[in-house]
Parts: C-alpha cells; sequence; structure tokens
C-alpha cells in the first residue's frame, strides 16, 4: 500500500492479478478506479511525492511500469533484465525524474523517467 498525504490518494494491489486499486481519499465524489498494470502478481510499488505517478513491479521482476494516477495511462515501462527476479524497493527521486529499483541480483538500478534517452540499453 502506498499513500500521499498532500494529495490524499492511496494505491494498493487490486482484487485482480496485476491490478493496483487508486483511492481519493479527498472526501469528493470521484470515484476509485482499478487500473491493470502487469500479468503477473505485483511484488513492490511505489508513488511519486506529489502523487502523480505509481511505479509498479510484477512478481517476474522483469519490467518496471510507470502509470499516470490521474489519467491512469502508462506513461513509462523499463526492463530491468531478462532473468526474472524479486524487486525489493522501488524508489523516486524528490523531482519525480528517477526511479530506483533494487533486486536480488544484488544490482540497483536507476531509470530517467521522463527524459528516457538517457537510459542506456544493453547490448
Amino acid at each position: 500500500c502506498e499513500l500521499c498525504d498532500s494529495c490524499h490518494l492511496m494505491v494498493y494491489p487490486g482484487h485482480q492479478r496485476g491490478t493496483i486499486q487508486i483511492v481519493n481519499m479527498d472526501g469528493s465524489n470521484k470515484t476509485d478506479s482499478v487500473c491493470q498494470v502487469h500479468q503477473h502478481d505485483l511484488s513492490c510499488m511505489a508513488l511519486d511525492q506529489q502523487g502523480y505517478i505509481v511505479a509498479t513491479a510484477s512478481s517476474k521482476g522483469t519490467l518496471i511500469r510507470v502509470h499516470s494516477t490521474v489519467s491512469r495511462q502508462l506513461l513509462a515501462e523499463f526492463r530491468r533484465g531478462a532473468d526474472p527476479a524479486n524487486i525489493y524497493c522501488l524508489a523516486f527521486s524528490l523531482d519525480s525524474l528517477f526511479l530506483c529499483v533494487s533486486s536480488d541480483k544484488g544490482t540497483v538500478h536507476v531509470f530517467a523517467v521522463e527524459d528516457q534517452t538517457l537510459n542506456k540499453k544493453s547490448s
């Protein structure tokens, strides 16, 4: 479960595999929504400081996806590797420009969320 106090938002795994539930807790009549983010069960998620974007990793641990909490659209998809891995942590930088991912492979990946040309591709 992830909370954003400043924007009154809560995100948690949905009832169906690979989904998240996005809940507005600001007292408005906005409806809660379910967003399909992966094919497999979720292993980890993180909200940015402003509550505008959410990063998720599945139990397979090869893809990290970033969605808008407002439009629910996919904003970015990052490949951590080809081999399955357990994702331990996802964390956004304070300005939400970078996403850090750690796994049981003993590596840490830092992805540029906005300017994805900064991300190196494996060869």
